[in-house]
């Protein structure tokens, strides 16, 4: 069962370059998870713009 369900997942994932396993069961984990990852993103590109989490999550 466990090589049925690698395989199908390899599929699936076939086309996606990262993954980011996080939780996603509130508002404010998935603003966690944006923030990081546009913190990230500017970071990367060399924008010098500082973002807060409170733009991407409600307190």
């Amino acid at each position: 069962m466990l090589l049925v369900m690698q395989r199908l997942l390899a599929k699936v994932i076939k086309d996606i370059d990262m993954i980011i396993p996080c939780n996603n069961k509130s508002e404010k984990s998935i603003g966690l998870v944006l923030y990081i990852l546009a913190r990230e993103f500017l970071k990367a590109k060399g924008i010098k713009k500082e973002v807060t989490l409170e733009e991407f999550v409600r307190v």
